[in-house]
């Protein structure tokens, strides 16, 4: 492929990925905090699908890593009702919509994005656990 048409590919994926990304719901980082905070709270999974050596760095309490690579061959690791709460976050968006897609794809309904993903939960103070 020559280089203008890698580029072309590469905008034509980016506007795609901005416009499908403005349409997808989302979850506002409070809410993800009083979730987290809620003491027995169930009914939503929240799915980090940074690498595992950012996970390690510092994730939201409670969530579980599986990278977006590595995302449709770990789905028996999600709940396997299709209607639940999935909550997704990386660091700026592009990787949690490449995973919102997949899980769409695969039939999953309640699929949420944290709203501003790792960067603005860190700008804005919001607790990290980190795996040291």
């Amino acid at each position: 492929m020559n280089k203008l048409a890698a580029s072309l590919q590469l905008l034509l994926v980016t506007v795609t990925s901005f416009v499908w990304a403005s349409e997808r719901p989302s979850v506002s980082q409070e809410h993800v905090l009083s979730l987290v905070n809620a003491p027995l709270t169930s009914g939503y999974t929240l799915l980090d699908v940074r690498t595992a050596e950012e996970f390690k760095t510092g994730h939201i309490q409670s969530a579980i890593n599986i990278s977006h690579t590595e995302l449709a061959n770990s789905l028996a690791l999600l709940p396997s009702d299709k209607a639940a709460n999935i909550i997704v976050y990386c660091r700026s968006g592009r990787r949690a919509a490449v995973a919102e897609q997949l899980l769409r794809k695969q039939g999953y309904t309640n699929i949420w994005h944290l709203t501003g993903d790792i960067i603005a939960w860190q700008a804005n103070g919001l607790p990290l656990k980190t795996l040291e």
